[in-house]
């Protein structure tokens, strides 16, 4: 007999272990701090999922930010936030053109979404999704 359906029985997190499932949910009360073990064992999908922030922080709320695998965990954070400040400023010449142009525009999904973290740094981002009204198109 099959196991009943779940948000995370499908789709990309159907294999993930309990760290990348703890970044996705979040701390609740009465969750129990995972072991640093469970954390170390799935870094390799944290950094793919671009959590390793989200989980440098739970970490830091267990009590485990002086385990190494916090230290690695922090840094690519740190890494990924870097580089999303290097997107906003590589764009700002860009939006500033079209302000300046007059041209109406929303800057959505990586930079919109993170506005509304606790922590921006939470939802790295490597580009700007920039929507422009297509009467402004030449």
């Amino acid at each position: 007999m099959n196991a009943p359906a779940t948000p995370w029985s499908a789709g990309p997190l159907r294999d993930c272990g309990p760290a990348v499932l703890a970044c996705v949910r979040g701390s609740r009360s009465g969750d129990r701090p995972l072991p640093a073990e469970s954390w170390a064992d799935e870094v390799p999908s944290l950094l793919r999922g671009g959590l390793a922030r989200i989980a440098a922080n739970r970490m830091r709320e267990a009590g485990l930010d002086q385990v190494p695998v916090h230290v690695t965990l922090a840094r690519a954070g740190f890494q990924a936030a870097a580089r999303s400040v290097a997107v906003e400023a590589l764009a700002a010449p860009a939006l500033r053109s079209l302000i300046e142009a007059g041209i109406e525009f929303v800057v959505i999904k990586g930079p919109a979404i993170a506005r509304f973290y606790q922590d921006p740094a939470e939802r790295p981002y490597g580009d700007l999704d920039v929507f422009v009204a297509t009467r402004d198109f030449d």
